[in-house]
């Protein structure tokens, strides 16, 4: 069975930063603290929690949301994190780009909490067909 891919924060750092190079905005880290706060909170519930791995991954974006770490770009590092972690397990939001911007737009603004943001994304999650046709992947839960 394959692991879930889990960035650490300095692969958060590194995808906040890509993001915004591509996408325009202000660099750099505001709060030190926060990121290890974010991906702490994400990370006890990983090892402790009994969240499988969309859970988990959906969990780490909306910590990152909520906890405004960088000068410019959470949301976007927050959707970069998600999308990469999905795609990591062989799956890809469906969601059109509008109701995914909603939903973390929400989520930062504290309308939705983590399990609402999971439940709206779990919904519009699906296989990725080019995924499933390259590679042969178990895409089962992990508990």
């Amino acid at each position: 069975m394959s692991t879930l891919f889990y960035p650490t924060p300095d692969v958060i750092v590194a995808l906040h930063d890509r993001t915004v190079e591509r996408e325009g905005g202000a660099t750099g880290l505001r709060d030190v603290d926060g990121l290890a706060g974010a991906w702490g909170r994400a990370e006890t519930a990983r090892f402790y929690g009994d969240l499988d791995d969309i859970a988990q991954i959906c969990l780490l974006a909306h910590s990152l949301i909520r906890a405004h770490v960088f000068v410019d770009g959470n949301k976007r590092a927050a959707y970069a994190v998600l999308s990469t972690g999905l795609a990591h397990r062989g799956l890809a939001l469906e969601l059109g780009a509008d109701e995914v911007r909603d939903l973390i737009v929400a989520a930062a603004g504290g309308d939705l909490d983590e399990e609402d943001f999971t439940a709206r994304l779990r919904a519009g999650i699906r296989p990725d067909p080019v995924f499933e046709k390259l590679f042969e992947y178990d895409r089962s839960p992990r508990s």
